[in-house]
């Protein structure tokens, strides 16, 4: 009986060592229990890592990466797949994007060390999809009847890819005569190179009702500076010519009437604006 009391109190002191050693070991610290792990086991399959923590890591990890057939590159975690239909997407700078599928070339899993500047964001243009201008507007008037005017203008339309937008626009422009004017108009817009700051070139062409009628046309150039993958602000400097028949009523003292004058008003100035 003694010899088998000795044997089971040695057994349970080599137990509680080994337990306790256990306990202090680091690879302990990685728990299985569920789907719940630590945040550094990068290859968990049932849950998005914390991305604080990884940049604060050296590690290459394996990420989502979505081809978009308009050229952008996205990398990050896919959080839902519809076949058919769409993907989502979480990027590395914590964003969220939605994906038709016919807008995706290919999605790939690809190891990719986080501490390098191009895997933090890689949006780069508009992608396809509908698109929507608002802007404000100042010129000077140039030319033989030189009147200045302040202008809001929207356009909407269609991004076809990341150089081709063709929309419609509309605008109120009140120039200091106190006339206005509401050009309705096409608007065609080309971005140079697909890039977040990239050079553009527009046209837009149409025709204004108002106390001002006639033909509107407005040819303009700027650089615009992306913040999304739709989002962005843009600066540009613009031409504007809007011909037309301008009618008031001369309060001549010996012969009242109404005066109708065909002007063509020029002129110069800078664009300020959004598009989502």
């Amino acid at each position: 009986m003694k010899k088998l009391l000795t044997l089971l109190l040695l057994f349970a002191s080599s137990h509680a060592v080994v337990s306790a050693q256990h306990l202090h070991h680091p690879s302990s610290h990685v728990h299985t229990h569920g789907h719940h792990r630590h945040p550094t086991d990068y290859r968990c399959p049932y849950c998005k890592p914390d991305l604080s923590d990884l940049f604060r890591t050296n590690r290459t990890v394996p990420l989502d990466v979505v081809y978009l057939k308009n050229g952008s590159i996205l990398k990050g975690y896919l959080l839902e797949v519809k076949p058919d239909e769409s993907v989502k997407l979480q990027t590395l700078d914590e964003n969220i994007f939605v994906f038709r599928v016919e807008e995706i070339e290919k999605i790939v899993k690809e190891e990719s060390d986080l501490r390098h500047p191009r895997n933090k964001v890689a949006v780069k243009g508009p992608v396809r999809g509908y698109r929507g201008f608002y802007e404000l507007g100042l010129f000077g008037g140039v030319g033989a009847d030189a009147i200045n005017h302040t202008e809001l203008n929207t356009s909407h339309g269609y991004q076809f890819n990341p150089n081709l937008f063709v929309g419609l626009g509309i605008g109120l422009h009140v120039f200091e005569s106190e006339a206005a004017s509401i050009p309705l108009y096409a608007h065609v817009r080309s971005e140079f190179v697909d890039r977040r700051i990239t050079p553009f070139a527009d046209v837009r062409l149409g025709y204004a009702f108002g106390d001002i009628e006639g033909l509107y046309f407005s040819p303009s150039v700027g650089v615009r500076f992306g913040w999304g993958r739709k989002s962005d602000t843009y600066v540009s400097l613009g031409y504007t010519l809007q011909c037309g028949r301008y009618e008031f009523y001369d309060f001549n003292w010996y012969e009242p009437q109404t005066v109708t004058r065909t002007l063509s008003l020029s002129g110069i100035g800078l664009r300020v604006g959004m598009s989502f």
